[in-house]
């Protein structure tokens, strides 16, 4: 079974986009699984964009909206949950979208949850990443990338030894949309608890851990040949830990008040099946106005 922690902090519009592509697009194993959103709202006006994002899955199965409290505390429990024999794990934060169908069935399941040398299956890598936005930087995939006919030939899957890799290709630890055994990342989280306190950290210490060599015994990497499956828009920062690079095009703050008072959403439309060369992508937000904004959906 697929374990999913979404984060957010103040951000409920674009969590809005997040939620309602993967309503859209994920299926199969992936879909049968528990998502867990762990958000957090610095004033009372963000707070009000999850409280009307939450109202539009009232009694939700498929999504856990969980208020930060202690965020190490809380990705701990929720990885306690999960079944270490049997289990995966994704992380997600909220300005992604998915922008292709994903299916993740019982057989992928099955060998990302048997293989003892696969690290993570990233969906948001393929063969067209060629740019590296965090570090403004071209990138070659690396030479060991190969269609995976071993692993599964009729989805598509390449892999490659992400030990070779630069930029994007050579960072496994993304919480950006890796697939993880839970037999694997639990006991690393749980043995880092003291070191994160918000998302940023929680990554920073994992691929400092990594960069170590500690996982080399995993040596591959999947992902998805023709196109990946989701991509990150980062038209903001709502955090200080990491001056990650982000294009201004819509602050948190105007973001919520259209979402909140105008009832307006972002365009996910444009960026349906987007041949993006880089997995962040400096590309403007649209909204338009909510066709359900009156319709309680679950």
């Amino acid at each position: 079974m697929l374990n999913t922690i979404i984060f957010s902090k103040d951000r409920a519009c674009q969590l809005e986009a997040l939620l309602r592509t993967w309503t859209t697009n994920v299926r199969g194993v992936g879909n049968q699984g528990k998502t867990h959103i762990i958000w957090k709202a610095s004033t009372p006006e963000f707070e009000l964009g999850y409280q009307k994002l939450i109202s539009f899955y009232p009694c939700s199965k498929l999504f856990n909206f969980i208020k930060e409290e202690s965020f190490s505390e809380q990705v701990c429990e929720l990885l306690e949950t999960c079944n270490t024999a049997t289990d995966l794990v994704m992380f997600l934060v909220d300005d992604i979208m998915f922008k292709e169908p994903w299916w993740l069935d019982k057989e992928l399941e099955d060998l990302l949850v048997m293989s003892r040398e696969i690290f993570c299956l990233s969906l948001r890598l393929s063969e067209h990443i060629n740019y590296c936005y965090p570090t403004s930087s071209m990138v070659i995939k690396p030479s060991s990338y190969v269609l995976s006919g071993d692993y599964y030939p009729y989805n598509s899957l390449a892999e490659f030894e992400w030990k070779h890799g630069e930029g994007d290709w050579g960072y496994p630890m993304s919480l950006d949309g890796h697939v993880f055994r839970a037999s694997f990342i639990r006991p690393i989280v749980f043995k880092l608890r003291k070191y994160f306190n918000n998302p940023n950290s929680l990554e920073s210490v994992l691929s400092e851990t990594c960069n170590r060599g500690v996982f080399d015994y995993l040596p591959k990497m999947l992902c998805y040949h023709f196109n990946s499956k989701i991509i990150n828009i980062p038209a903001n920062r709502v955090q200080t830990t990491c001056l990650n690079k982000h294009n201004d095009n819509l602050t948190p703050e105007e973001l919520n008040k259209l979402f909140v008072e105008l009832n307006q959403v972002v365009d996910t439309d444009k960026f349906f099946k987007i041949k993006n060369n880089s997995p962040h992508m400096n590309l403007p937000l649209v909204l338009h106005d909510d066709p359900r904004s009156d319709i309680m959906y679950q």
